[in-house]
């Protein structure tokens, strides 16, 4: 019995050309800061997501 296991390369690269294209086409424009002056916890909690999505993008499109 045979324990080779055999890949299947151009499905693969198919794959990764789909993905690479998805990641490059993703929108990541966010407004900018949302209110500067406001002190409540919700508006520093979107800005910190906004600054982790946007480090996640950049991460993504380093990898291809």
């Amino acid at each position: 019995m045979s324990e080779e296991i055999k890949i299947d390369n151009s499905s693969i690269k198919g794959a990764l050309a789909e993905l690479k294209s998805s990641i490059h086409s993703l929108e990541t424009s966010i407004s900018k800061e949302v209110v500067n002056e406001n002190v409540l916890d919700m508006t520093d909690k979107l800005n910190e997501t906004k600054r982790l999505f946007e480090e996640i993008i950049a991460s993504y499109n380093d990898l291809w």
